[in-house]
């Protein structure tokens, strides 16, 4: 850093000595409000969380990761399990009866 950068920053830091940090937003309120700011209708009925549950855009980039409730997350990890066991019980020779 050259002499002229030094005094810069240290001017800088002078100017801003015992204010506050601005705060940067976390990855997750980003999230958040992209999807909020996508999906959310307040004539649709809902609230935003509710409505970006509903989110049927697969091809988001943000899908994965969007706000869901606890029961919703708890509802697709089971669907998960029950494939998963419905594989391998296939894949093993036993007959699985509906």
């Amino acid at each position: 850093m050259n002499d002229k950068a030094r005094a810069a920053l240290a001017a800088y830091r002078e100017s801003t000595k015992g204010q506050p940090r601005p705060k940067r937003p976390s990855l997750k309120r980003a999230i958040w409000a992209m999807c909020k700011d996508c999906i959310f209708d307040p004539m649709g009925g809902g609230s935003w969380r509710q409505q970006v549950e509903r989110c049927t855009s697969p091809e988001c980039p943000l899908y994965e990761v969007r706000p869901r409730s606890a029961s919703t997350d708890t509802e697709k990890v089971t669907t998960r399990c029950d494939s998963a066991q419905e594989i391998s019980d296939s894949a093993h020779g036993i007959e699985v009866k509906p």
